[in-house]
């Protein structure tokens, strides 16, 4: 269903997200081992807010409501907690939801046209001593006519430079059989900044699919499609209750399904706790379409939407090990009938004769008694009768 309402604007809150890449990595394992390194040295320089929100009271986004034309100028706090100096390279940008519904503050490389266009920090480059806390004020010029809506972005500090490659000399190395290795390593942390044009709201979500997937080890998934063609951002709560073939409630989740910005399309996966093991289930999904910020100002309810769909359970795993099993005995069964035969056609009948027994028999033919009662299936006492016949595997020196 397709939601479609006009409401004035608000703000709100989120979470804080660090992201981090690696460029120009020739040898794998050795980028692998520095990024380690690298993360661990980065995470010790924090980017938090200057001033708090006075309504939030927190240090880990920046949360604005501002009209269109208007300047923002706020200042950001900067602390090494590491005993080495840490150069640090500060920059915006904007901010988007990945396809399972995660907040991604994008690279800077990529175009900005929101947030990280519109913002211009004072310094952008700086080293950090041990220790050392800086303030570092940034501003945000907002164009006239921007549309009503909700923006996201970020503020990111990036310990590490990315190297300038010389094309040329490289190709030349290349030919020549003298390139050396060369891993550049760039470690991002960051803040949000959640940015409000009041006007009127837009609300255009799609909840579209709400579909059981269940993997060959036995793990059953929920995974929703969630399309917002709207100018708010939500934070949509799912909460699913699971029901076995008799009606009885089977499980109960409650799980965020990450961040739906505007112009985003987010299949978020929500993963059953128990494993069911086999039959019919259905599940109920209802959906609450969370404003995270800005919520103060919106007079009714969060939107809801619920699903409902029915799913067979089938224990692929056992089901593939029977199988595997049944097989393995079929083969053992298989080669034990062609050795049988094989045993078979090399052996000679010899009929017992008065006074004999098993024992006589197996000394006379050069055989182990206990296998030539094993081949002719005679049981304890290992008996034989005058006029039986038994069979006799030939030796392999007389094949």
């Amino acid at each position: 269903m397709t939601k479609k309402e006009q409401r004035p604007f608000c703000s709100g809150s989120a979470t804080l997200h660090p992201l981090k890449t690696m460029s120009l990595a020739l040898l794998l394992v050795a980028a692998f081992f520095t990024s380690i390194n690298t993360a661990a040295a980065g995470s010790q320089v924090t980017l938090t807010v200057k001033n708090p929100d006075p309504i939030q009271g927190n240090h880990s986004w920046f949360i604005y409501e501002q009209e269109a034309g208007q300047t923002i100028e706020d200042v950001a706090t900067l602390k090494n907690f590491s005993d080495k100096p840490a150069t640090v390279n500060l920059y915006a940008v904007d901010a988007t939801s990945s396809e399972t519904g995660s907040f991604i503050l994008k690279f800077r490389e990529e175009e900005q046209k929101g947030i990280g266009y519109w913002s211009d920090v004072e310094t952008k480059s700086i080293t950090i001593e041990p220790q050392q806390t800086i303030d570092i004020p940034f501003t945000i010029v907002l164009p006239e006519g921007i549309p009503p809506g909700q923006y996201l972005g970020g503020l990111i500090a990036e310990t590490g430079s990315p190297h300038e490659v010389d094309m040329e000399a490289h190709e030349d190395c290349v030919e020549q059989q003298l390139c050396g290795t060369s891993v550049s390593v760039r470690t991002r942390i960051g803040t949000r900044i959640y940015l409000t044009i009041p006007g009127k709201t837009y609300e255009d979500y799609e909840l579209t699919d709400f579909s059981a997937i269940k993997s060959i080890t036995g793990t059953t998934k929920f995974q929703f499609r969630i399309e917002n063609n709207g100018n708010v951002a939500y934070e949509p709560l799912a909460l699913i209750n699971v029901y076995d073939g008799m009606g009885n409630v089977y499980e109960t989740i409650e799980k965020k399904l990450g961040t739906s910005s505007p112009g985003t399309v987010i299949h978020p996966v929500v993963k059953m706790k128990n494993r069911p093991l086999i039959g019919n289930f259905s599940a109920k999904a209802t959906v609450t379409f969370e404003r995270k910020f800005g919520s103060s100002e919106f007079h009714s309810a969060s939107p809801t939407e619920t699903l409902e769909l029915q799913f067979w359970v089938m224990p692929w795993e056992i089901i593939f090990i029977v199988i595997l099993i049944l097989i393995a005995i079929s083969g053992i069964m298989i080669q034990r009938k062609r050795i049988w035969k094989k045993y078979m056609a090399n052996a000679e009948a010899y009929v017992v004769q008065e006074g004999e027994d098993i024992g006589d028999i197996a000394k006379n033919h050069h055989i182990n008694w206990k296998r030539l009662a094993k081949f002719n299936k005679l049981k304890a006492p290992y008996l034989v009768d005058k006029g039986q016949t038994l069979m006799v595997p030939k030796q392999k020196n007389e094949q």
